[in-house]
């Protein structure tokens, strides 16, 4: 009844003493009341910003965390790719040895093969000639059949497989001479593969000696060469990345270390 009317109002609007009385105490206790409410609307208000802030503050900690978590995401995915990749190339490198391996076990064998017709058709191709010196005899003597930089490889493993390398290398620049080391005469001078333009001299009783990835050959099958004759050119033949002469020894077909052998360095 009292509604929204003021204190002053109340009092000049009244009439009746014992009314006014009454009034003002219905009045107190309708003041009293609505000012609790208040005061409850206050410390809800204080609770509901207070709740706002944490929830502000808890949404940012989100949002960082969700950003960090994307960020994360991107690199496991990066890395997932990368290690992806690294297997794929692993894969690939691993099929590649094997087919190495396949392709050098392949070569050896040709190679063997070859040695093995040689012996056969050619037994004793000395017995015939004038006498000279047997191979034996220069062990230790010999000059290396071309000038370059030698990589002892004989006996080492090779990169793919467990295959071991039967001869050395000498690098060298493409063109230059290469040379007999002793005397005998040609069994071999023809393309293989794997070894490219390759020359075998056989030197008598089971001694050969073998010239591998030359860029040419001056020599035919049954030629008979001198001890430091040019045979032919150093190339790249047979797959070969770099120039170089591929160089062995073999004794009854088992190679040898050429290194044995040769211990003169040739200068032209």
């Amino acid at each position: 009844m009292i509604g929204r009317q003021e204190y002053l109002k109340l009092i000049l609007n009244q009439q009746d003493p014992a009314l006014f009385g009454r009034t003002l105490v219905y009045y107190n206790y309708f003041n009293q009341a609505r000012s609790e409410q208040i005061a409850q609307v206050q410390v809800a208000l204080e609770k509901i910003e207070k709740l706002s802030a944490r929830i502000r503050l808890e949404s940012k900690k989100l949002r960082q965390i969700r950003v960090k978590q994307q960020a994360e995401k991107k690199a496991q995915e990066k890395t997932y790719r990368a290690r992806a990749l690294v297997l794929a190339r692993l894969n690939r490198k691993i099929k590649n040895k094997s087919q190495q391996l396949t392709q050098m076990s392949a070569n050896e064998k040709r190679l063997q093969h070859l040695l093995q017709a040689i012996n056969q058709a050619m037994p004793d191709i000395f017995a015939e000639v004038d006498k000279q010196k047997p191979f034996a005899a220069y062990r230790g003597k010999l000059m290396w059949p071309v000038r370059g930089k030698l990589k002892r490889l004989f006996g080492k493993r090779r990169r793919a497989g467990k295959l071991k390398w039967n001869g050395d290398m000498i690098m060298a620049a493409k063109g230059r001479e290469v040379h007999a080391i002793s005397h005998g005469r040609v069994a071999y001078a023809d393309w293989l593969r794997g070894y490219g333009l390759l020359l075998i001299i056989d030197h008598g009783d089971g001694y050969m000696s073998l010239y591998g990835h030359n860029q040419s050959l001056y020599m035919e099958t049954g030629d008979w060469v001198d001890a430091n004759e040019v045979i032919g050119e150093v190339g790249d033949s047979g797959g070969q990345q770099r120039s170089g002469l591929y160089f062995e020894i073999r004794y009854k077909g088992k190679p040898t270390n050429p290194g044995r052998w040769c211990k003169r360095i040739r200068h032209s």
